[in-house]
């Protein structure tokens, strides 16, 4: 089933793995980082980290690990996140204490660029990866925060709760994508398909997909026998592996929604799960680490397919289920489309046994190719049928059972039927064509065995009457006047059974795909001649009208850019998905984070003025609304912190005022005064909070400086209040 080749005993259970280049991180709920050799597993050293007075739960996602030698989470009971660098020694990087209440979700970013907390106060806080400074929080939750998950590119955050929902965060911009809710507490969520689906696990036992694109789940059964505890994809990201409390562990097929193998391991639960270049690596409740070979008996695997052995590839699934991982699959996919073909043959010929045992291979083990089979398997009878009344030309019996059976059209039978009726419509039309009456009476007798056949009955009378209509339109489709040639088939729909017709649908697929590589060539004045082309195509129509809309706004929209109007080219993008991922709009957002940086460089010394100024162009874009006031918060925070140690000259009613009236009272206002004894936490407390901190803030709105210092009135007025 799967081939175990090292195993580990760590002190606790292990909650998070990570993979350097010479050795494994392992990260266990007693507090422990362990050091193992990367291949053998060795034990290398042990650090002891900062405890709290009990561990964390067994399955707890408060402790993450990555790659690149960096750490991060949390104590319970204490509401601070510790993110640490290991270089020649373990150092501490940050110990921000951003929540109030117990942390129990902590990520980082395989990207380098984020990590992130979530806690039982419902808030989610993310952070630079390097400095552990704080970037921004999202929207509060309702419930505990049960789990956080990057997405592999970095680009995109998700957040579960124990409100049975999970939520889809842009780190571009900070914005909400989407939020849904599942059948129970998600216990993990990942991005997949190029981060257009989400995958959740939750702790009814159900795996649930919801597609971004049609904002729907698409896919929500109960397929776990045990509480599912964690879950990854492999590279591809087409297979999902699932452990859960017990003992098992499960494969998934994402493509195709099919549970492959339900895996037994000698392990009391799986806390943990990491991919490596060839490994599996899975973390136990009992402090077991596992090494399990992905791609054993590989190579054997790619000659069986090399040599279309599929029955010996099949029985290598039962040594190492997780070769569906290796990138020899595409030759077992590409293998099944040749094997159907020739299964189909087979049944046309009566051989059902033989048909059977040649697809065995596939069928077993993929629940969408036993589908295919069983639908064909179904109408053996009706196959043997269609393949003799071809033989003997019995095109009436023919036609009616394919009408009868439609997935008879799917069948090389059939396709011998119509090459029959089209040859001899060619011949006839060629004879009547002559005008000669001998001719026309031989064009009947070419058609004779096509007239009691109720389809094609009408076209051979109109073949005699509508000559003129046929030569037209092969006349529209040699000038490539397919507007006209369409006007008149929809007049004609009798022209549909000709091979012309056939003929058109194939040039104008070969078209559309051309016109696909010039467009992804980035080629759009040629591509869109090509759409124009294709657009009359009726099963074509609504493709190329959408590709043409999409070209006219993405080439309005590098004209903006061009001409550097680019508050009208961020309004233009808005919502367009063809523009939002061009390599353009990716280019304007390496720019804009370029000088964001800059900008959060000058936030940190307190100069709001000057914020304003180098990000003046980006203040009311939608698209950056969240980063904009992120900024300009954090260099007011910045402002009132180096102002404070001349605290008594400050109007700090007036000071805090303004700040609530634009970010109410957030996170790092409270902490800022938390933190700091000069700060007169009773006007803080006596001013309102801003319930309306979420609309879109102004450029106008936005203040050159928040502090606001006392004038000599305002000083004598106190002094005579107090008198």
């Amino acid at each position: 089933m799967v081939e175990v080749t090292h195993n580990a005993q760590c002190h606790g259970s292990i909650l998070s793995i990570g993979h350097g280049k010479k050795y494994l991180f392992i990260m266990d709920n007693q507090y422990n980082l362990t050091l193992l050799n990367n291949t053998t597993l060795g034990s290398v050293t042990n650090v002891a980290l900062k405890k709290a007075k009990r561990p964390l739960q067994n399955f707890s996602k408060a402790m993450a690990v990555d790659d690149n030698n960096n750490f991060i989470y949390a104590l319970t009971n204490v509401s601070k996140v510790f993110q640490y660098k290991i270089t020649k020694k373990v150092e501490c990087i940050s110990d921000k204490k951003w929540h109030e209440k117990n942390i129990g979700a902590v990520t980082i970013d395989l990207t380098g660029t984020y990590c992130a907390s979530g806690g039982d106060d419902g808030k989610v806080h993310l952070y630079d990866y390097f400095s552990g400074s704080w970037l921004t929080s999202f929207d509060f939750r309702p419930d505990y925060i049960s789990k956080l998950t990057f997405s592999k590119d970095g680009k995109f955050l998700l957040s579960g709760a124990y409100d049975r929902k999970v939520f889809a965060y842009n780190l571009q911009n900070y914005e909400t994508i989407a939020e849904f809710a599942v059948s129970g507490v998600p216990e993990d969520s990942l991005f997949f398909d190029e981060n257009k689906k989400i995958a959740t696990v939750t702790r009814e036992k159900t795996l649930e997909i919801y597609s971004l694109e049609s904002e729907e789940t698409i896919y929500n059964k109960e397929i776990f026998k045990d509480w599912p505890t964690v879950a990854i994809t492999d590279e591809s990201q087409r297979y999902l592996i699932v452990g859960t409390k017990s003992n098992l562990l499960y494969l998934f097929d994402l493509d195709t929604l099919t549970l492959i193998e339900e895996i037994s391991l000698s392990i009391a639960g799986v806390s943990s799960l990491k991919i490596t270049t060839n490994s599996l690596l899975v973390g136990g409740v009992d402090g077991n680490l596992l090494k399990i070979d992905l791609f054993s008996h590989c190579e054997i695997f790619e000659t069986s397919l090399k040599l279309k052995k599929y029955d010996e590839a099949d029985k290598l699934f039962a040594k190492n289920v997780f070769l569906y991982l290796s990138k020899e699959m595409e030759l077992f996919h590409k293998g099944w489309v040749e094997v159907l073909e020739i299964a189909k043959t087979l049944l046309s010929a009566n051989k059902l046994s033989q048909a059977q045992e040649l697809v065995n291979p596939f069928t077993l083990k993929n629940p969408k190719y036993e589908a295919e089979f069983t639908a064909l398997l179904k109408n053996a009878k009706e196959i043997k049928e269609l393949l003799f009344y071809v033989r003997h030309k019995k095109f009436k019996q023919a036609y009616a059972l394919v009408d009868e059976y439609p997935i008879l059209l799917e069948l090389q039978p059939y396709q011998q039927l119509e090459a029959h009726w089209f040859s001899a419509l060619s011949k006839a039309r060629a004879l009547i064509a002559s005008g000669s009456s001998d001719n026309k009476l031989k064009a009947l007798d070419y058609l004779k065995n096509f007239n009691d056949i109720e389809t094609k009955k009408k076209l051979i009378s109109l073949l005699f009457t509508n000559q003129k209509i046929f030569e037209k339109t092969q006349e529209l489709v040699k000038k490539k006047e397919f507007v006209a040639y369409f006007q008149i088939v929809e007049s004609y729909p009798f022209l549909k059974e000709v091979d012309l017709y056939q003929k058109t649908i194939t040039l104008s697929n070969s078209l559309y795909d051309r016109a696909l590589t010039l467009e992804q060539s980035n080629k759009f004045d040629k591509a869109k001649q090509v759409y124009e082309l294709v657009a009359p195509f009726p099963h074509l129509q609504k493709l190329t009208r959408a590709k043409l809309i999409s070209i006219d706004n993405y080439l309005q929209f590098k004209q903006l850019v061009k001409d550097g109007n680019i508050q009208a080219a961020y309004k233009k993008a808005e919502g367009d998905s063809y523009i939002l991922n061009s390599e353009l709009f990716q280019s304007l957002l390496v720019k804009f984070n370029d000088e964001y940086t800059k900008a959060q460089e000058i936030a940190e010394t307190g100069k709001p003025s000057f914020v304003l100024t180098d990000l003046q162009i980006y203040f009311g874009i939608k698209f950056w609304n969240e980063k904009t006031k992120n900024i300009m918060r954090s260099a007011y925070i910045k402002e009132m912190l180096l102002a404070s140690s001349e605290s008594s000259l400050i109007n700090w009613e007036k000071t805090l005022s303004e700040y609530i009236a634009l970010f109410g009272k957030d996170t790092l206002l409270t902490q800022l005064f938390k933190d700091n004894d000069s700060m007169p936490k009773s006007i803080l407390n006596d001013i309102d909070d801003n319930p309306n901190t979420k609309e879109e803030i102004n450029y106008s709105k936005y203040l050159e400086s928040v502090v606001t210092y006392m004038n000599p009135d305002d000083e004598n007025k106190e002094v005579a209040e107090d008198i």
